[in-house]
């Protein structure tokens, strides 16, 4: 049978060494007794009973039940020091503490058997040996068990009922703050926060403008505390991305990845404003590894002057190594090293982007893009009536059986109509494109060659297939050094002959793009890439 913790000694005839465990759950209102407080009242206890305590164990912020989703560390850290401990008994507050879960019930008595430890707790001590303190521990188990199960049964209710009534749960979303009774420490309501929330629509403002989230989380770091994420990790691009996208921000109540309904807390940020800022986040163009298998800033960017074939990017032996180079893909009719290439259009670039020219062919006149655009879609509606009509009257007969358009004739109309408007969808499309962010970026940096370092390999190249057509010609002769004049020829945007994103996919019009029948020859000659 347990006997009361102040006859221990009798029974020990010794010092009493012991363990002391505390366990809390997580408590946002902070009702529950913490560790602290817990670890306090055992070491109180001990001191009053003349046990001299060894170890702390103390959990805090975890569940004990089996519906736990982490492992309890000093709890499982106990139960390896008992085969091996000096101490005489374990003390904690009462039973719940140590569990809530039969099956946490059991290995601990069985450690405790094992390694000779009593159990002290409602200042009773039980050994686990005696099969009447086993009984009387289970039985408290089993109660700790079913109270944990009840309070669950109680949460799930609250959480079913605070979302039908569209109540705030879990983490406070950045730009919000809640409100509690100061009584109580009931949850009132969820609120735009009067320092956060300027912030908040500052970022879908600076989004809608073409700012670059990577710029976002700059301008955010530079607001000091006021802008602190609540994990306290420094802003970055995709962090910014994920606050954004929440739809708690205009009173939209969500759970799990799925959207609820209307919440019952103001929404912070403009509803249009967000949706329209939030489309453009998902859109699949924005995905940063569109090029991620490319390894050549060039390679299929850049066209031989001679057959028009994009380039290909190889590797020369020679000596004890190999060199990269491009080369035609068509006809093998020019070749020159990768890192030639290369300094010589970043170089280029570069000058380009500081000269009035780039911010101008880079930033389209909106009127005139506008009107383009209502021409386009005038001219849409009218090729779409026409072949809708067509297709009506191919299917109209006269008394005589025969139709008022035959099918000839309409194949006829289809040939003519449907790449007219295929061209002008792609006239609207183009109309409603963006420049690239890293272009806005190069644009308003004032060392252009400072952004660039930071850019991704696909970034750099959709920069250079969007602002800038690069043409290899061959050298004059055989084993020419460096780069002659005019074997190099670049055409940027807004400049005569330029043609816009030039495709890296198969272009079966133009000779050469994946080449024509190859001729084997010899490879032009390579010389060693010089030192930089």
């Amino acid at each position: 049978m347990p006997i009361p913790a102040s006859y221990l000694h009798l029974e020990t005839k010794g010092q009493v060494i012991a363990y002391l465990y505390a366990r809390q759950s997580r408590d946002p209102l902070g009702r529950s007794r913490s560790t602290e407080d817990q670890v306090s009242d055992g070491r109180d206890t001990c001191a009053k009973l003349c046990w001299t305590v060894d170890r702390v164990f103390k959990d805090a912020g975890a569940s004990a039940t089996r519906f736990r989703r982490k492992e309890r560390d000093d709890f499982e850290a106990l139960l390896e020091a008992l085969p091996t401990a000096q101490a005489t008994v374990l003390v904690a507050p009462d039973a719940s503490r140590m569990y809530r879960d039969l099956a946490e019930y059991v290995r601990l008595r069985d450690a405790l058997e094992a390694s000779g430890v009593l159990l002290c707790y409602g200042g009773m001590v039980f050994d686990m040996a005696n099969k009447d303190d086993r009984r009387i521990t289970a039985q408290d188990a089993v109660a700790a068990e079913d109270e944990g199960e009840s309070i669950r049964a109680r949460n799930l209710r609250t959480a079913r009922r605070s979302l039908e009534q569209g109540a705030p749960r879990g983490a406070v979303p950045f730009g919000h703050r809640r409100r509690y009774d100061p009584d109580t420490g009931e949850l009132i309501g969820q609120e735009p926060d009067p320092t956060q929330g300027p912030l908040l629509i500052r970022m879908f403002e600076m989004v809608d403008s073409g700012v670059s989230l990577y710029r976002v989380a700059i301008w955010l770091e530079d607001q000091g505390e006021s802008a602190r994420h609540r994990s306290g990790i420094a802003w970055d691009a995709s962090r910014v991305r994920v606050v954004m996208i929440n739809p708690s921000h205009i009173g939209i109540r969500h759970s799990k990845g799925q959207l609820i309904g209307k919440a019952a807390w103001e929404a912070v940020v403009p509803e249009e404003l967000y949706h329209r800022v939030v489309a453009k986040l998902r859109d699949p163009s924005r995905r940063m590894q569109r090029d991620s298998r490319v390894k050549h800033l060039l390679s299929r960017i850049g066209r031989c002057g001679e057959c028009g074939a994009l380039l290909k990017a190889k590797k020369a032996p020679q000596r004890d190594r190999s060199v990269p180079y491009y080369e035609c893909a068509g006809l093998r009719d020019t070749a020159l090293p990768e890192a030639w290439l290369d300094a010589y259009v970043e170089e280029a670039l570069f000058s380009w982007l500081r000269k009035p020219a780039a911010a101008k062919a880079l930033t389209p006149d909106r009127t005139a893009v506008a009107e383009g655009c209502a021409a386009a879609q005038k001219r849409l509606a009218a090729y779409e009536l026409q072949l809708t009509q067509a297709r009506e009257l191919s299917q109209q007969f006269t008394k005589e059986g025969e139709p008022l358009l035959s099918a000839v004739s309409l194949s006829g109309v289809e040939q003519t109509l449907l790449p007219l408007i295929a061209a002008e969808r792609d006239v609207i499309a183009g109309s409603q494109e963006e420049a690239p962010t890293a272009i806005k970026e190069l644009l308003e940096a004032p060392d252009p060659e400072t952004v660039w370092e930071w850019l991704k390999l696909d970034q750099k190249r959709e920069v250079i297939r969007t602002v800038v057509n690069v043409h290899l010609h061959k050298a004059s002769r055989r084993g020419v050094r460096g780069i002659e004049p005019g074997r190099i020829r670049l055409t940027f945007i807004g400049e005569p002959g330029f043609t816009p994103r030039p495709s890296t996919r198969r272009d079966p019009g133009r000779r050469g793009v994946d080449g024509p029948s190859r001729v084997r020859r010899s490879a032009p000659s390579l010389h060693p890439v010089p030192k930089r």
